[in-house]
């Protein structure tokens, strides 16, 4: 049940103390909004939910013309049907406020930790603070996650709530109110009494989205600083390849000068003994002589030969 109403429609002609009396009597003392409407009706109410669960709304038919009590009704009971469809958003409201509260000094905890990181590493990233700001990151996501869900579960009873709102005013407008000596009109009460719930409202609903902002906003500089850690060490990987590949070039024109060395050795060996048989049989008549004009021979070649061979591997 959303709504109860009790509605008294009545058109009597008693004494203004009688009335008064009776109205007393029937709200109990409390505070009422009074108007005059629709040029001969009168409207009371303290819109008050009474003992018995029934909201009392009273209507004075004074000089009303044929079917303006039907309207004026059904114009009342509207206004408190939605005011108390709008009014569903205000526990929701109170509610949220204290979880919007504790991410808030969540999400001030994390920015001070990323202030802190900057100072500690004097402005310089570094692996550690890599690891770091990823599990910041994760809380932060965490965060997200949490202002989120509670988006998903009361933007739609906020906005809600609104729309409500503003059906109470365009059926306030409609009535048409003339101030009744010493009352506050409908207007007036409703101002005073549903405004402020509606502000909370809004007020929660526009905290929500930006708390949420913030977050997101938080969430990119936490996701571009981790980048650029990983870019950083991405840089270093390269640079460590890039060492290692040079040490390799080195090592490799190392090598490449031992084997034209020990080749040449070799093929100078095997020429020794070719030259020495060659003395046996009385072609040749210095041996040594005969190999060492060919030691330089030798390693040019084999140095050349060397050289081909990689240029031909390169170029495939």
């Amino acid at each position: 049940i959303l709504v109860a109403a009790h509605v008294i429609l009545d058109a009597r002609r008693i004494a203004a103390d009688d009335w008064e009396t009776e109205l007393q009597h029937l709200f109990k003392g409390n505070t009422l909004a009074a108007c005059k409407t629709m040029q001969g009706g009168e409207f009371w109410s303290d819109f008050v939910v009474h003992a018995d669960g029934f909201s009392r709304f009273v209507i004075r038919d004074v000089e009303m013309r044929a079917q303006q009590a039907g309207r004026l009704t059904q114009r009342i009971l509207e206004i408190e049907t939605y005011r108390m469809m709008a009014l569903l958003g205000l526990p929701i409201a109170q509610k949220t406020m204290p979880q919007l509260n504790a991410i808030e000094n969540s999400l001030v905890e994390l920015a001070s930790a990323m202030v802190e990181s900057d100072h500690a590493n004097d402005g310089h990233l570094s692996d550690h603070e890599g690891d770091s700001e990823r599990h910041l990151l994760e809380k932060i996501t965490h965060l997200a996650a949490r202002i989120e869900k509670l988006s998903l579960e009361n933007n739609y009873r906020f906005s809600a709530s609104k729309a409500y709102f503003s059906l109470v005013l365009a059926r306030i407008e409609e009535l048409r109110e003339e101030r009744l000596q010493g009352l506050p009109m409908v207007a007036e009460f409703m101002d005073r009494r549903l405004r402020p719930a509606m502000n909370t409202c809004d007020a929660v609903a526009n905290r929500q989205e930006a708390l949420a902002r913030r977050i997101a906003h938080s969430n990119d500089l936490l996701r571009t600083r981790v980048g650029i850690v990983q870019e950083m060490q991405n840089r270093q990987i390269l640079q460590s390849m890039n060492a290692r590949a040079a040490q390799q070039l080195h090592l490799q024109q190392a090598v490449e000068g031992l084997s034209v060395a020990a080749i040449s050795y070799y093929v100078i060996g095997l020429f020794g003994y070719v030259a020495k048989a060659a003395k046996e049989v009385g072609w040749l008549a210095h041996t040594e002589s005969a190999v060492g004009i060919m030691v330089p021979v030798v390693l040019g070649s084999v140095w050349w030969g060397l050289r081909r061979m990689h240029q031909t591997i390169k170029s495939k």
